[in-house]
């Protein structure tokens, strides 16, 4: 069985995600960017932030 593993790092000041995988270059992104964060799973936190009416500036 071939598993992957995958970290994801959120930066909330930054508003930018990092994702790394092992032998594959870090993927480093705006959060606005859709990000698979399972194999056929895409999350865009920018997108759902919008989508639930939250401003993470006034958090």
């Amino acid at each position: 069985m071939n598993s992957t593993k995958k970290i994801v790092w959120v930066f909330t000041k930054r508003k930018s995600v990092i994702v790394a995988t092992p032998d594959v270059p870090w993927q480093i992104a705006d959060w606005h960017h859709d990000i698979e964060i399972f194999p056929g799973i895409i999350f865009n936190i920018g997108k759902y932030l919008k989508e639930e009416d939250i401003n993470p500036d006034n958090a």
